[in-house]
């Protein structure tokens, strides 16, 4: 939340919307039956596992690579106060 004057505030969120079904204003009927609402959202969700493991598989191949020469550098220093103290 962040505030704008001394009345307004704006929020802001973040993350995924899928879309089930629409409903158009006419109608009373959704696109969809509540059985394929329910295997389409099912899919949705089995994609989104499937992305998140496959960005948990690629932050720790990244785990793995060397240190930049800035943290390097840090950790000799904190070595260095580690055989001092």
């Amino acid at each position: 939340m962040r505030k704008l004057n001394a009345n307004d505030y704006t929020t802001s969120m973040s993350g995924l919307k899928f879309k089930i079904a629409h409903k158009r204003a006419e109608s009373e009927k959704w696109s969809a039956s509540p059985e394929a609402q329910r295997r389409r959202m099912i899919k949705f969700l089995q994609d989104v596992v499937e992305d998140l493991k496959k960005q948990d598989a690629q932050e720790l191949e990244g785990a793995g690579k060397p240190k930049t020469k800035r943290a390097s550098e840090q950790s000799k220093a904190k070595s260095k106060q580690r055989i001092a103290a």
